[in-house]
């Protein structure tokens, strides 16, 4: 077996991955805190992402979590590129580095973009 990288297409379905991404989230406007309170973000907080078009050219880590109680304190496997989603047929295609399945079912949702030009 050769241990080469060559990026492959693969295709999953909506229901073989769950994302996330951690940090930020809605916050409570000045309005609604105490009087001299700040806005404050939690860095650590998970939060469900839908999969949507959105996630089209994103760079997206695939985590070794198998919870997303795990996902803070889990490694990542290496990361996939978004090509291509088909929401009515349920469908995303991707790049990863290897054939086969993803070491993981949990993505984690960054902010690295990725348009060939």
């Amino acid at each position: 077996m050769s241990n080469e990288l060559s990026p492959h297409s693969n295709v999953a379905s909506f229901s073989d991955w769950t994302v996330y991404r951690i940090g930020g989230g809605p916050q409570a406007p000045r309005s609604a805190l105490p009087i001299g309170a700040e806005p404050a973000a939690d860095l650590t907080r998970v939060v469900p992402v839908n999969i949507s078009q959105d996630l089209l050219h994103l760079v997206l880590a695939v985590s070794y979590a198998k919870n997303q109680e795990e996902i803070i304190s889990s490694n990542v496997a290496g990361f996939v590129y978004i090509t291509d989603i088909d929401v009515q047929r349920r469908k995303i295609t991707y790049l990863a580095p290897s054939a086969g399945e993803l070491p993981g079912r949990i993505l984690l949702l960054g902010t690295l973009t990725w348009l060939e030009t």
